[in-house]
């Protein structure tokens, strides 16, 4: 995580000395002609464009990194603060939001399955038929038992998609 902030903090320096450099150009613009002040505004709407897709590169090597031990809660929503620079808070109440929408869909009447975007997650609803009772044994003492019947019910599938069964192998 302290790499990350590292990364972050060189490069908003060199975006200062790039507005820098852009006052000066301004300055020699305004001393000559007024036809060269069109022509100064153009380059630097094109170095702001390459910038964009660096900031892109940058996202999925740190996706490249293997996280060695689980994370609980709050580490998640930490490490994803620090990466968006969101608030932790922030974070916090946009995994609420997304665990208040999946609810809504697994609901009676939703529609029964939800796509996690970018996770590579898709979860189902599932109905189960009954199941009658029947006789087995009990796997620690051999004894025999009889197992209860259960009623019908709903049951939540999640599934991997093709983009996290790739990242896996």
């Amino acid at each position: 995580m302290a790499v990350k902030k590292k990364a972050v903090a060189k490069k908003a320096p060199a975006k200062k000395k790039v507005v820098a450099k852009k006052p000066a150009a301004k300055k020699a613009a305004a001393k000559k002609p007024a036809a060269k002040k069109p022509a100064a505004k153009k380059p630097a709407a094109k170095k702001a464009a390459p910038k964009k897709p660096a900031a892109k590169k940058a996202a999925p090597k740190a996706a490249g990194k293997a996280i060695t031990t689980p994370m609980v809660k709050t580490e998640v929503i930490n490490t994803i603060a620090d990466m968006t620079g969101l608030k932790q808070k922030e974070v916090g109440e946009v995994f609420t939001a997304m665990s208040e929408l999946i609810e809504r869909h697994m609901m009676k009447r939703g529609s029964g399955e939800f796509t996690i975007p970018d996770a590579g997650v898709k979860m189902h609803k599932i109905r189960k038929g009954p199941s009658k009772k029947r006789n087995g044994h009990n796997p620690y003492s051999g004894e025999a038992m009889v197992i209860p019947a259960k009623k019908a019910r709903n049951v939540v599938r999640v599934s991997a998609l093709k983009f996290l069964k790739e990242a896996v192998m």
